[in-house]
């Protein structure tokens, strides 16, 4: 019975702490990206997966982030 009641906590505190993480990532606010006006400035970072002259995809895909 002991052993039920130790699954139990240890299941309700990994749940809090999941919780709190995920309150933590979607409440913080970092105020350096802020722009003019309290704009968010969001960076996407692009890797692309291969840069093949023959295909013009991912040319393609990196001149549209270029522009974006």
């Amino acid at each position: 019975m002991k052993q039920k009641n130790t699954n139990k906590y240890m299941f309700l505190v990994i749940v809090v702490i999941t919780l709190l993480a995920a309150l933590g990532v979607f409440f913080y606010s970092d105020n350096e990206s802020e722009g003019e006006g309290g704009e968010l400035i969001v960076k996407v970072v692009l890797i692309p997966k291969g840069m093949d002259e023959a295909n013009d995809f991912w040319f393609n895909v990196v001149e549209g982030a270029q522009m974006a």
